[in-house]
Parts: C-alpha cells; sequence; structure tokens
C-alpha cells in the first residue's frame, strides 16, 4: 500500500465520526421555518442592524446585532420569576411574627 491509500484511509476513518455527529444534530434541530429566520431578522433589526448588499462591516456587523439579541433575551429570562419561567405555582409561606 502506497503513502497516498493510506493517508486517505486515514483522513477518511479520522473524519467518519466528526460527520456522523454533525448530522445526528442536524436532525435533532430539523430545518430552520420561513418563520423562524424573518423573526430572527426583525429580532436583528430591533437592535439596529440594516441588512444591505454593500455593508463593508459584514459579517462583523451581524454578528454583533446577534450578540445584543442574545444579551437581551438572557436578561429578559434573569429577569423572569422562577414560577412564570418553569410554568410552577409558587407557595405562599407564612410567617409568624
Amino acid at each position: 500500500m502506497n503513502l497516498l491509500s493510506k493517508a486517505i484511509i486515514f483522513s477518511v476513518m479520522v473524519n467518519a465520526p466528526m460527520l456522523a455527529f454533525a448530522q445526528s444534530v442536524n436532525a435533532n434541530h430539523g430545518p430552520v421555518t420561513r418563520a423562524e429566520v424573518r423573526a430572527e431578522l426583525a429580532a436583528v433589526e430591533r437592535v439596529g442592524y440594516q441588512p444591505s448588499a454593500t455593508d463593508p462591516t459584514y459579517p462583523a456587523s451581524i454578528q454583533a446585532a446577534e450578540a445584543k439579541v442574545t444579551q437581551q433575551h438572557a436578561t429578559a429570562r434573569a429577569m423572569t420569576p422562577a414560577d412564570q419561567q418553569f410554568g410552577s405555582a409558587r407557595v405562599p409561606t407564612s410567617s409568624n411574627d
């Protein structure tokens, strides 16, 4: 077996598990719907992103807008009371003074 054949076989053996993992992740999440894409675009536009065919700062501008949206979602989750966040009812406690 020559060196090229060995290199090809080694490459396939090393990369095969990586490709299998990528397929399982995509299969679990499914395709993104048109409505989800529109909602994501609207969210980044609300934080100041302006899509343009001639944006000289692309992809940095969209990545910055996505980071702002992610931060807003994290802040909103942090401010949501635990009973609303997880759907459980809060049990009132009585205090005896």
